[in-house]
């Protein structure tokens, strides 16, 4: 028989950490559709119409910054869609079981919201821009 820690532990639910977060862009005049990906471990993948496509490490400082915008990112609402908005974003963000489906121009997106797609959309536009790691060409010495 398991130990009453053992049990708990084994039907704890995995914390947030472990979850990837997942970023969706549709809409818009130009009728992008963008997607980014962070994994736990800092990994970034980027493809879309928009944003360069990418897959690179992400910062820890970065990372970090990202993550404690999302404290609290489970109290929000399910959905912050404004109808009739010509050339609005409709912005899908996954993290930790929560998806929230908002339209960038609505009037009672929250802050938290607006921060954290902001966020999301800065790291994938730089990691499109950065200068790719150097590869070493050098020949294998014997």
């Amino acid at each position: 028989m398991k130990s009453r820690d053992a049990l708990s532990a084994a039907t704890t639910a995995p914390s947030n950490a472990t979850f990837p977060i997942l970023y969706h862009r549709t809409g818009g005049i130009a009728a992008t559709d963008d997607r980014v990906v962070i994994w736990p471990d800092g990994v970034i993948q980027v493809v879309g119409r928009q944003l360069v496509p990418v897959n690179r490490q992400l910062a820890a400082e970065r990372f970090a910054r990202l993550y404690s915008l999302l404290s609290g990112f489970e109290n929000l609402k399910d959905k912050y869609l404004t109808a009739g908005v010509a050339d609005a974003y409709t912005i899908t963000i996954t993290y930790g079981g929560k998806t929230i489906e908002a339209t960038d121009l609505s009037p009672d997106l929250p802050d938290q919201f607006r921060q954290v797609f902001a966020e999301i959309e800065t790291i994938a536009a730089e990691a499109g821009s950065a200068a790719p790691l150097p590869v070493d060409n050098s020949a294998p010495t014997p």
